[in-house]
């Protein structure tokens, strides 16, 4: 009969390696948060123009999509003239209208960046003479949102370190480790927070870009704008990715140690193909797609992001397999 003291210990590591991998990951993670920065607008902040424009034009150092909702122009008075927004790549254009009185007029403005993150901020000018500024109301990201699509990207990336990391370990090195109930655990355990994280970054970036709440979580007309989005596209594919791999696993995991070299090479082809190609749905979803050189980038992002994965989760694998 088994003691208590191995299991224990077993358990013991598993939390150890988890605990590992999330402060690794919440170390690597915390410089790569930079997002779309306001490079300039016509007419420039603080400037005076002898007759209000018929638009104002703001330019960021990356493509952009509004959110029309919340950008809003005020004249002199505090009576909203704002038009039709459009945006083109990092070019944001809102029509204006109204009177063309004389003073200054405030442009609140809100975008989502390359990586989905929505960012604000505003400007002022004048048209004619300087006058005081109206008050200006800036749209705000719902805080329990914005924790909770932290919580879901976050989980991802675990998931997805533990899961890729953990099989290739299997593959390369220990094939019998699949069968112990430790690894087992670590192997599901990264496919399923990587489909719910996944899943709960899709259903919460609406809300998060709209600035609503929980309640708009499944409104129909949020989920169609991500879903029409590079973003949104990329995790539609990343979920369609995550279903079918739990047919690999049960053909391939189950008979990996059965000393057949051609099958080996077949379960270790299809799993690259498939770590790279979830891989993929961050790089083309994020800031690496929009680089002046995306055929650098983006690979560049899918080797760390591979790389990554297969440090923590091997490391992971390791910690759960040592014998003390």
């Amino acid at each position: 009969m088994r003691s208590a003291a191995p299991a224990s210990r077993r358990v013991a590591r598993l939390g150890a390696s988890i605990g590992a991998a999330v402060l690794i990951l919440v170390l690597a993670a915390s410089p790569a948060s930079a997002h779309a920065t306001l490079s300039s607008s016509s007419p420039a902040d603080g400037a005076i123009v002898s007759t209000l424009p018929s638009a104002v034009t703001l330019t960021f150092d990356e493509p952009v999509r509004p959110v029309a909702a919340d950008v809003r122009v005020l004249d002199p008075t505090g009576t909203g003239v704002a038009g039709t927004v459009t945006g083109a790549g990092p070019k944001v254009t809102i029509g204006l209208r109204g009177s063309g009185a004389q003073g200054t007029y405030t442009l609140t403005w809100r975008v989502i960046s390359a990586d989905s993150h929505p960012v604000g901020g505003a400007i002022a000018f004048s048209a004619g003479h300087p006058s005081r500024p109206a008050t200006a109301r800036f749209a705000r990201t719902d805080t329990t949102v914005s924790v909770l699509f932290a919580v879901m990207r976050f989980a991802g990336f675990l998931g997805f370190a533990l899961f890729v990391g953990v099989l290739a370990f299997c593959w390369y090195g220990r094939p019998d480790a699949a069968r112990r109930r430790g690894v087992g655990l670590l192997i599901v355990g990264g496919w399923a927070a990587l489909v719910a994280g996944t899943f709960g970054s899709l259903l919460l970036q609406g809300p998060y870009a709209a600035g609503a709440g929980l309640g708009a979580l499944v409104r129909p007309e949020l989920i169609s704008q991500t879903l029409a989005t590079v973003y949104g596209r990329a995790l539609t594919a990343r979920l369609l990715i995550l279903g079918c791999l739990p047919f690999l696993l049960a053909f391939g995991l189950a008979r990996l140690g059965d000393g057949s070299r051609m099958r080996r090479l077949a379960f270790g082809g299809a799993g690259a193909i498939a770590a790279v190609g979830i891989a993929v749905t961050w790089s083309v979803g994020g800031h690496a797609a929009t680089s002046s050189q995306p055929f650098v980038t983006v690979p560049a992002d899918v080797a760390h992001l591979c790389a990554m994965a297969l440090w923590l989760g091997g490391l992971a694998a390791v910690t759960v397999t040592m014998r003390t």
